[in-house]
């Protein structure tokens, strides 16, 4: 049968716990953690500055266990059974300078203007508790700092340019919509969910991604003007770092009551992008080497690739085990692989399968025996332009803009003949091409002809 495909379901038995650090408040940020506080399964601590001195520390557990070592203000139990607390603390700079701050987080998510967060100790400590613990890090409102120094630029997918200010809307690229971060949204609103909500608004203009860089969104401006990433994400050992260009996406949970049916598409963007990141990091306690695709789903005109974790003790000095791939249900394997480094950190390695025929594969590490890690994948034809039939108004326009054609309203013979011939008055203007006079047979014999006559009525009045 052609209907089947393979899922992976990932449980999450824990909460999540996210650390959201904030040097410049903004509503973003507000209905951001009025967000991830709704969320039954995250757990969020947030570090907001308020002046230079002043930081206001928030935490919102499951429970009532939360220690505290200074006196804090308590609010009133959620009916789900979470508590809030909350404090004013004096600094911030060494709240990251101790790696055991981190090990509670799975994901960290900056700000803006959080430099006074990032020192030195910090950033290594990020770096760290990504690369070996598998912690996420998000900056959700662009740069983090204004000028991000060497280390914090290492671990960042982009790089930004200074631009003038300008608006745009978002669009999923097709590695974005294969994450499926809206569900069933997608089905159930027309066209082009993220295009369709308000704009956003950034200063800046991200100049490049990274080799190793997925973009899972690209913004247009509101007025033209091309695409840029907006939305990219790259692997950092067993972590993740997500960059969010733009501002102003709070306005997409406090919509108009004419755009309702578009509600949801705030909070469920958030609460998938959670739930992605901590999906497939790191090594389960008790594992030392494993075997993913980041995702099962592959069309045969892209080439297909799987990652390899390594623990330190597994790594060793040699280099990593080869991986065999063959057609799942099938014994004969197609071809070992070779696993190399993906990075400069050590025990992430990278497998590239290149373009494979359409059906299903299995990959597993050789050697490994009947524990060997292994995964599963899908490859199939692209069928999205079979099945997908209704016309992208948004996309043809843009074909239109970008090629100095122009959209069709009725379709009739008399526009199109009435378009074309504009379109031809202006890639073929008119040529004006001017001949003198001398050059026309009939002046010439009309000019001899005057001089004729005049000599014949000088010779007849004797003056000749």
């Amino acid at each position: 049968a052609n209907n089947t495909a393979v899922e992976f379901l990932h449980v999450v038995n824990e909460p999540i716990g996210v650390l959201l650090l904030e040097g410049k408040p903004y509503w973003d940020s507000k209905f951001l953690m009025r967000t991830l506080a709704a969320d039954p399964v995250i757990t969020l601590d947030s570090l907001v500055r308020m002046t230079e001195s002043r930081y206001l520390r928030r935490t919102l557990r499951v429970g009532r266990g939360i220690a505290a070592s200074a006196p804090e203000a308590s609010a009133p139990a959620a009916d789900d059974g979470r508590q809030e607390r909350w404090k004013v603390v004096g600094g911030a700079g060494d709240l990251l300078a101790d790696a055991a701050a981190l090990k509670p987080y799975q994901i960290v998510v900056l700000g803006r203007d959080t430099e006074v967060f990032l020192t030195d100790a910090a950033v290594n400590n990020l770096r760290q508790w990504m690369s070996r613990q598998g912690g996420s890090l998000v900056c959700y409102r662009g740069s983090p700092a204004g000028r991000p120094g060497e280390k914090l630029a290492q671990v960042l997918p982009v790089q930004w340019s200074e631009a003038s200010e300008s608006r745009f809307h978002v669009r999923l690229t097709e590695e974005g919509r294969s994450l499926r971060w809206l569900g069933d949204l997608d089905d159930r609103l027309s066209g082009d969910v993220l295009s369709q909500m308000p704009t956003l608004a950034t200063v800046s203009r991200v100049e490049r991604p990274r080799p190793l860089a997925t973009v899972l969104a690209t913004a247009g401006a509101a007025g033209g003007g091309g695409e840029w990433p907006v939305v990219t994400c790259q692997s950092y050992g067993t972590g993740r770092v997500v960059v969010i260009e733009g501002a102003g996406m709070w306005r997409w949970a406090f919509l108009p009551p004419q755009e309702h049916e578009y509600g949801e598409v705030y909070g469920a963007l958030w609460q998938s992008l959670m739930r992605w990141l901590v999906s497939g990091t790191a090594l389960r306690p008790g594992q030392s080497m494993d075997l993913r695709c980041e995702k099962v789903l592959f069309e045969a005109s892209d080439p297909a690739s799987a990652t390899l974790l390594m623990s330190a003790e597994a790594v060793g000095g040699g280099p990593p085990p080869t991986v065999e791939l063959r057609v799942a249900g099938e014994e004969n394997a197609i071809g070992d692989y070779a696993a190399t480094a993906a990075g400069s950190d050590p025990g992430v390695f990278r497998v590239v399968f290149g373009k494979l025929p359409p059906g299903q594969y299995e990959a597993l590490v050789t050697g490994g025996g009947a524990t060997a890690p292994s995964t599963r994948f899908d490859v199939r034809a692209p069928v999205r332009e079979q099945l997908e039939l209704a016309v992208r108004a948004d996309l043809m326009a843009k074909i239109a803009d970008d090629s100095g054609g122009a959209g069709l309203e009725s379709g009739t013979g008399r526009e199109v003949a009435g378009l074309y011939e504009a379109f031809a008055r202006r890639a073929q203007p008119e040529r004006v091409r001017r001949i003198p006079a001398w050059d026309r047979w009939y002046v010439l014999v009309g000019v001899l002809g005057i001089w004729a006559v005049c000599w014949g009525v000088r010779r007849a009045g004797g003056l000749i």
